[in-house]
């Protein structure tokens, strides 16, 4: 499901940037190249690698309200198979339980839909692509970019 993916890019992200430590070694990336938005908004990251301070303290204001989402979601996600009655979560994995329960199928893809509308209409009011928002945690393990990597972690609260 969609909130599965963000939440393991998220995880991904944090415990690469838990165990990640600064070899001081520079980025050969060149540098000097803009960020921009191309016409389909896939994100083009600038060539030095280097996340800038305004995509930072975006990039945390996404993963705030992403992990707020993804516990609405989930709670949202329980309660949704509580009234279907779903014992056990492999339920959703068997094909004949769920060729039975055509009406839960639905309602976990019309679930499903409405997260992807909620996160695009976070990403919209953050003025960020999710394209953006993954290079930026895959940016944060680059050791050119430690000094933002501390940030995000103190800011949400990271051990």
């Amino acid at each position: 499901m969609r909130y599965l993916k963000i939440l393991t890019i998220i995880t991904i992200v944090l415990i690469t940037m838990i165990s990640c430590q600064n070899t001081g070694k520079k980025s050969e990336k060149p540098t000097g190249a803009e960020q921009k938005l191309t016409n389909e908004n896939r994100y083009i990251p600038p060539a030095d690698g280097i996340i800038a301070d305004n995509q930072l303290y975006t990039y945390i204001k996404v993963a705030q309200k992403l992990q707020i989402q993804i516990n609405e979601n989930a709670i949202e996600r329980n309660n949704l198979l509580k009234k279907f009655n779903v014992q056990k979560e492999d339920q959703l994995t068997d094909t004949l339980f769920m060729k039975k329960h055509k009406k839960l199928q639905e309602a976990l893809i019309d679930l499903e839909d409405v997260w992807k509308e909620r996160e695009n209409k976070m990403y919209n009011e953050l003025n960020i692509t999710e394209d953006e928002f993954v290079w930026i945690a895959s940016a944060l393990t680059d050791s050119i970019n430690f000094d933002k990597r501390k940030i995000v972690r103190d800011s949400l609260k990271i051990d």
